[in-house]
């Protein structure tokens, strides 16, 4: 029987993601099922509604039967013009 997989270029937070964005932080996040994202690479950042908010990079994956624990560093947060700019451009049906 095989395991579902998802290959992940862009980390999206789940709804109940509370926290307050602060570059240079570390942060946690749980992902349902097997996930894989690059490391060390920035690739963005969107909530769970796909409105970008930043740069990220990815330090470590811990992949459980419970799901997939993503732990991530901000390296940047983008202003509200940059936020429009990535989310009317890269989600276009």
């Amino acid at each position: 029987m095989a395991t579902p997989v998802k290959l992940n270029a862009l980390l999206t937070l789940n709804p109940d993601f509370t926290s307050n964005l602060e570059t240079e932080k570390e942060y946690t996040i749980r992902k349902d099922g097997f996930r894989i994202l690059p490391f060390n690479i920035p690739m963005e950042l969107a909530d769970h509604q796909f409105k970008y908010l930043g740069k990220v990079k990815v330090t470590k994956l811990v992949v459980t039967s419970a799901g997939t624990d993503i732990t991530f560093v901000v390296l940047k947060l983008f202003s509200l013009e940059e936020q429009k700019i990535y989310s009317d451009n890269f989600i276009r049906a």
